[in-house]
């Protein structure tokens, strides 16, 4: 009885201990640049906000885009009509023709499959009205004799 007691209160004398509050740990102080901004009589240097223009704008766009392998023109460089201007990288497009050449294989399959299936299909018609026919002629052999004679 003696021990539980003593546990009891080492329990207790622990989970007071644990509640006491952390101390405070203040974060170190940085260092900052102060500057004090004034108007300098010796500055020569002006800055201006404004929009850059040009004096002639050609209105020229890619019909495709893509990433640029070349370029074959510098800034301001006259051109002709017809020069070269930049080459684009063209492995996007040779990705789309083998996705449509994929497609256009995969539907040719389907189209040829669907061929097959109805000339399968026809044969098994032909097959079953065969079978009608002879069914029709041993129930009624003098239907198809009259039928014959009139030349149907």
């Amino acid at each position: 009885m003696l021990c539980r007691t003593r546990v009891f209160f080492i329990a207790i004398a622990a989970g007071l201990a644990a509640c006491t509050p952390a101390p405070d740990i203040q974060a170190p102080v940085r260092a900052a640049q102060v500057l004090r901004v004034s108007k300098s009589i010796l500055s020569a240097d002006s800055e201006f906000a404004g929009e850059v223009l040009t004096r002639v704008e050609s209105r020229l766009g890619l019909r495709v885009g893509g990433k640029l392998t070349a370029r074959h023109v510098e800034l301001r460089q006259r051109v002709k009509a017809g020069q070269l201007l930049a080459e684009i990288d063209a492995q996007d497009y040779r990705l789309s023709v083998d996705n449509a050449r994929a497609q256009w294989n995969a539907a040719q399959t389907n189209h040829d499959l669907a061929v097959a299936d109805f000339k399968r299909r026809e044969t098994v018609l032909k097959s079953a009205q065969a079978q009608l026919e002879q069914a029709r002629v041993q129930l009624w052999p003098e239907q198809s004799i009259e039928l014959q004679q009139i030349g149907c």
